[in-house]
Formats: structure tokens, sequence, C-alpha cells
């Protein structure tokens, strides 16, 4: 076996558990052991209609812009709350955030999809999906990481406008494991070590803002894990040792 970090993972009940061990990359170290929270995606799996009428164009471009003012309210409060916890200079993620966000309102691109006739949820997920795409493509890895910005910034934004919890995490349990597919600066922000007793994800580079922040909180953290959210439940029994070497 290989020397990669591992979580493990048994259903329950205790008669009938199967056992299950994956193997990653560590983010943040620790030792971790409780059950599984597996957090929805709000960009998958938005409610909203994707089609209107001609003569709500105008409406739904006011809710985005609406929208838009209560992220930028948001995002004031984590770099308050991170420079006051954590590190002034970590604020500066957020206040980026700010800036990025003011380019993308101005850029006209909300309008011209709302004139499609999509809805305004669908066309924050096209222009967000969009610039997501553009910064990936990017080969300076750093660089690169900010496609995980982006998506943050659109699940905030549909957050306001859905009036949903974007990754489920008002109702988890205390001490859980936490299971997602992308893990994003301001859901590591809005949780602690009491909250959460480790982190697993599909994808986070070592690099990213959600990285630093989990290593910042001392929350043990695992990635690389292609297909996690089809393998892991909520409810399952999870033990992640981050200080493997197998």
């Amino acid at each position: 076996m290989d020397s990669k970090p591992v979580a493990s993972a048994g259903s329950l009940p205790q008669s009938s558990r199967t056992q299950l061990s994956l193997k990653g990359t560590r983010i943040s170290p620790g030792l971790a052991c409780g059950t599984v929270w597996v957090a929805g995606d709000i960009l998958e799996s938005s409610a909203e209609t994707s089609r209107i009428e001609p003569h709500q164009v105008e409406a739904e471009m006011e809710r985005i812009r609406w929208a838009f003012v209560q992220v930028e309210r948001e995002l004031e409060e984590s770099a308050r709350r991170v420079s006051e916890q954590i590190d002034p200079s970590l604020a500066e993620i957020f206040r980026a955030h700010q800036l990025m966000l003011e380019s993308l309102l101005s850029s006209n691109e909300f309008e011209r999809e709302l004139r499609g006739l999509t809805s305004a949820a669908e066309a924050v997920k096209r222009v967000f999906r969009k610039w997501e795409a553009k910064f990936a493509a990017i080969q300076d890895e750093t660089l690169r990481e900010r496609a995980d910005d982006i998506l943050d910034l659109a699940r905030r934004v549909l957050r306001q406008l859905e009036g949903a919890d974007a990754f489920g995490l008002a109702t988890m349990p205390a001490g859980s494991v936490l299971i997602t597919q992308r893990l994003l600066p301001s859901e590591v922000v809005a949780i602690s070590t009491r909250d959460v007793k480790a982190i697993v994800v599909e994808s986070l580079g070592q690099g990213s803002h959600a990285a630093l922040l989990t290593r910042e909180k001392g929350i043990p953290t695992l990635a690389g894990l292609s297909g996690l959210l089809s393998q892991i439940h909520s409810g399952d029994e999870a033990l992640v040792d981050l200080f493997a070497r197998h």
C-alpha cells in the first residue's frame, strides 16, 4: 500500500457494516473520527425554473443586483471575522472577492443571459461557469486555483437568490465529518473544529484559499478523492487519519 493519508468509512448498522478505505492528499494534518455529513451543492441542485417571460427581464436583473449587494455585505463580514479570529492578512482574500464581484456585475454578461429569457439563477450559473472555465484553463497553478473563488462567489449569489443554504451546513450536527465535492473559503470561515472534526473533499488545491484557511483553523482535511460522494453517505461512520504511513 502507498503512503497517502487515509479516510475509512463504515455503514451502519454494526451487524451489516461494510468497510471502505480511501487514500488522498493531506491538506491539513490531524486524526479524527465521527459521523459523516454529506453537503449538497446549490450549483448542481438549484430548484428555480430556468425560463422567464420577456417582461420579467428587468425584474430578474434587479434581483441579481440585490443579491450582489447582500454578498458584498457578507464578504465584509467574512473579512472582519478572519481578521479578528485568524490573521488580518487573510482578510484580503475576501476583499479580493469584492473586487471580483464588482467586475463581474459591471461586465453586462448577466443582462445578455437574461435577454435569452433565462432566469436570474440560471444566468448567474452560466456567467460564473464561464469565468470559472477561463481561470481553470490558465497554466499558472496559483491563478488556476482562483477558479474556486469564482465558484465561491457563485454559491453566495445563488444562496441570496434562492434563500437556500448552499452546502447544507446550517443543519449539520456538531462534530460531524464533512464530506463535500468542493470546499470554498466562505464555508471554512463559517465552521470551526467544534462544528466539524474533519473535512474530506473530492477536489482541493494545496494553494487554494480554502486549503489555507483549513490549516490556519487546524481542521484535519483530506482531498483528491475522485467520486467521493458516490461512495460515502450521510450517517456513515468515518475515521480520517492524516498521519497514516501505510
